[in-house]
């Protein structure tokens, strides 16, 4: 399916089996090195000033844009982090909350610019039926006024920075 829609990289939830080209979303850090990869996800903002720099997530799920904001303007973080927005989030939103999602989606992405996060955007699927095309994800981003030759290019920077870091 996502060959179809155009999708390079897909992200997924482990459930015991892996398959070559995915990678897995973890909520905590594997006890052994694992020959799938991998990244931390979380929705809770707090995980990233209690957890070890070993075990820091690497990605989280951005629900309420002020908490993030305030937290990482305190600079309580040490890594690299990825600011997700799921756009599963306004799948059944008014039209009010959906112009309200843009505006935050803006400010987001000039934010994680600005404090050196990586602004994702994701779909948020949980079934192949509710997966994003790629030609929706350059739409979105035209319309929140980012580059998407230049957005692309840092998601693939970070997400090969996290693996190296990862297998050393």
């Amino acid at each position: 399916m996502a060959n179809v829609l155009g999708i390079d990289i897909v992200g997924s939830f482990y459930s015991d089996r892996t398959v070559e080209d995915i990678i897995y979303r973890l909520t905590q850090k594997p006890s052994k090195l694992p020959s799938y990869h991998y990244l931390i996800a979380t929705e809770n903002v707090e995980q990233l000033a209690s957890s070890s720099s070993s075990s820091l997530p690497n990605i989280v799920v951005v629900k309420d844009f002020r908490k993030i904001k305030s937290f990482i303007e305190k600079k309580r973080y040490k890594a690299k982090i990825g600011l997700e927005v799921l756009i599963s989030d306004i799948r059944y939103a008014s039209g009010l909350e959906v112009g309200r999602w843009f505006k935050e989606i803006i400010e987001l992405y000039k934010f994680s610019e600005r404090y050196n996060c990586q602004f994702i955007i994701s779909s948020g699927a949980t079934s192949i039926w509710e997966m994003i095309s790629a030609r929706c994800f350059e739409s979105l981003l035209k319309v929140c006024d980012i580059n998407s030759e230049r957005y692309w290019k840092q998601l693939e920077h970070w997400i090969e920075l996290h693996n190296k870091l990862r297998a050393a």
